[in-house]
This record gives structure tokens, sequence and C-alpha cells, in this order.
């Protein structure tokens, strides 16, 4: 009898053991998937490929709960970006032909924000090869987009600033005006031959700066020029039209009309690198009275 009941526990003992083992094993899992940067889950396939299962760490990525995905079988889809929810369910058919899909998109924070994802997904089948489940890993790769974003417009803006820097190279060599260009960041001033022979004086004699340009002007001139600048840095003009007199190197006063527009790479602000405002002058017959024309209000 004792034989026969110590027979009947090894089997109970073994099952016991087993389950332990499993529920550590299953613990052991979850500490993984938890400490992963990557949200992994589980999904049915196809109609609104409901997950069955999403780890624990979606809340550090998403702020929302687990069950919040489980509960609701609509969740994933109706929180994919509008923009992208078409081209997403799209591909998922090339999921279902090559059993295995990448493929990124927006998806909504609990906070209201957009966050991009990257989406690993593979398709598992049975002996018979009926999709069985799928299965898959988020990243969230908001950061590096914005980066790559960043990189992009800095190359435009940098191809920009090379057509702007071309044609007005060919400008100052074709024009019989007056042009000068002023960058705003370093302050530093270029002028073609005519700007200094208009005013008598030989191209290395005025110097490379926006502050010795100013002391060309007439004193009476300088604070009428300053506001119409200022205005259009701030944004307030889209250019300015202003007569003014300038000082020749015999020390004579000129009129000179002079026009003025800044040039702002993707409507960045007039502080940018590459901005540049461009100045053309033309010589006036004398006169007594300063006329200043604003544009572009």
């Amino acid at each position: 009898m004792v034989e026969s009941r110590k027979i009947r526990k090894e089997p109970v003992q073994a099952l016991c053991r087993a389950q332990e083992e499993l529920r550590r094993t299953q613990e052991r899992v979850e500490s993984i998937l938890a400490t992963c940067p990557a949200t992994t889950y589980t999904c049915e396939v196809g109609g609104k490929w409901a997950a069955t299962f999403i780890s624990e760490n979606v809340r550090n990525q998403f702020a929302y709960e687990p069950n919040q995905f489980l509960e609701d079988h609509n969740f994933w889809v109706e929180h994919i970006h509008p923009d992208d929810r078409e081209r997403v369910l799209a591909g998922l058919s090339c999921l279902l032909e090559d059993d295995f899909h990448v493929f990124e998109y927006r998806f909504l924070h609990k906070d209201g924000s957009y966050r991009w994802v990257h989406d690993k997904s593979r398709l598992i089948r049975d002996e018979q090869g009926k999709p069985l489940e799928c299965v898959g890993a988020w990243t969230d790769i908001t950061d590096s987009r914005k980066a790559e974003n960043k990189l992009r417009e800095s190359e435009e803006e940098f191809c920009l600033a090379m057509e702007i820097e071309e044609r007005f190279c060919l400008a100052m060599e074709i024009t019989n005006d007056a042009l000068w260009d002023w960058n705003i960041v370093t302050n530093e001033v270029r002028r073609n031959a005519r700007h200094t022979t208009m005013l008598g004086y030989e191209p290395h004699e005025l110097s490379g700066s926006q502050d010795a340009w100013e002391k060309l002007v007439h004193p009476d001139d300088r604070q009428l020029i300053r506001e119409a600048t200022d205005e259009l840095l701030a944004g307030k003009r889209d250019s300015f039209e202003i007569e003014y007199r300038l000082r020749t190197k015999s020390g004579d006063y000129i009129w000179v009309l002079g026009r003025g527009k800044v040039i702002t790479p993707r409507n960045r602000i007039p502080l940018d690198s590459f901005s540049i405002t461009s100045f053309l002058m033309c010589e006036l017959p004398p006169k007594e009275s300063v006329t200043l024309v604003l544009e572009g209000s």
C-alpha cells in the first residue's frame, strides 16, 4: 500500500516541478521583454490585426496599459496616424505573401503626440501552412527621424545657399548698378566694382564690414536707414526702397537709391547663418529731401 502511494505521488511531484519551472521561465521571459527597448507583440492575422499579447514596456513607449490593446480589438488600427493608416494596412498583404514585413508609421502617444515606429512583423504558420498568428516588435524611431529631417533640411538649405551665391556672383559681374551683399551673421559686406567706383574708391580701399559702410552714410540719414533695416529683419516688411546720401572719397555726398530684401531659406528668421540681405543702389541726381518708400506692408 505504501509503495502504491509513493508511485502515485511521483507523477504529481513531477507535474508540480514542471509547473514551477514553467512559472520561472515565464518570469524570466517577462523580465527580458520588460527591459528590452522594443515593444514585442502577437496579434491575429487579418481583420483588425487585433493584439493577443503585448509586452509590459509599451507603457514606457506610449504610456498605454497593455490591456488597452488586448480588450479593444480596434485599438492598434485606430491609433495609427490617419495619413499612414491606409498605407500600413495595405502593406500587410506583403506579410501574408512573404511571411515577413518591415514598415514605419506614426502611432498616437497617450499625451496626444505622434511617435514614429519601426515595426517588424513575422507570420507564424502551422504544419499545413495555414497562418496562425503574427509576431512582431516595435521600436520608437522618432528621434532618428527628426535627425534625418534636420539633415535633409540642412542639405537643402546648403544647396539653396550655393544657388544664391552663384546668382549673386553673376549679378555682381553683369550689372551696372552698385550691388552689395551683407551677411547678417558675420557682418561681412561684399561689393561689386561699381559700388566702389561710384564713390571714388578703389575696391581694396573700402572695408568689408557693415559698420564701415554705415560711416559713409550721411549723419541725417542713418536713423532712417536703421529703422527701415530693423523692420526688414524683424519680418515687418518684405523689402524697402530708400533714397539717402553716401560720402564719396573726396568728402562730398551723392544721392543714391537703395533697395533691400532679406533672402531667408525655408522661411527661417533672418539671423540664420544662410540669410543674406542684398542691396541694389544707383546714383541719383542731386536733391535736398530724403524719401523713404517701404514695400511689402
